[in-house]
């Protein structure tokens, strides 16, 4: 991978995968930036092409409908190099996803507690059909976790900012 001249194509991409509101879209746009490569907030892009709020389709389609468009979209993505690709909390959390994940591409688990994903989806606007208590988050974590954990790199989000988050993405990029 590598440090990227001007007049270079990239050679890697990022794929930013966690639990909601981990930070994987706040992340992206900090990547995008400091990398100048797209980034790709995948749920917006569901939501764009169907016309509907994530919870809208969730409730009218169902959840099985949302995650082949998501798993669509984020492989046709994951194709490319020099995307920064941040799907939904829930796409990592099934068998294979990140086994299947292209050689050009720098996984990341972006880690953050149940019960700071709570407060932190709490505060930010935006519907989260899967948002519940926070017993109820903690299972969903413990059950999604063992899937994130595939990923190549680890990165605590509580005890680092995003822009820490980004920094460190960018340094592993540059050595590898």
């Amino acid at each position: 991978m590598g440090s990227e001249s001007a007049h270079s194509e990239p050679e890697a991409s990022v794929l930013l995968v966690g639990f909601m509101a981990a930070g994987k879209t706040e992340v992206a746009g900090i990547l995008s930036r400091e990398l100048g490569w797209p980034a790709f907030d995948v749920d917006a892009l569901v939501e764009e092409e169907a016309g509907a709020s994530i919870a809208e389709l969730f409730a009218r389609r169902g959840e099985g409908w949302f995650r082949e468009r998501e798993a669509k979209r984020t492989s046709e993505l994951l194709s490319r190099r020099g995307v920064i690709v941040a799907p939904g909390g829930g796409w990592a959390a099934r068998e294979g996803r990140l086994v299947v994940v292209p050689d050009h591409v720098l996984s990341v688990w972006l880690r953050v507690s149940a019960e700071e994903a709570v407060a932190r989806a709490h505060r930010t606007p935006g519907e989260r059909p899967l948002l519940g208590s926070p017993a109820s988050m903690s299972a969903l974590l413990k059950k999604r976790e063992p899937y994130y954990r595939q990923a190549e790199l680890h990165l605590d989000t509580q005890a680092t900012s995003p822009t820490g988050v980004a920094r460190r993405i960018i340094d592993h990029l540059a050595r590898h």
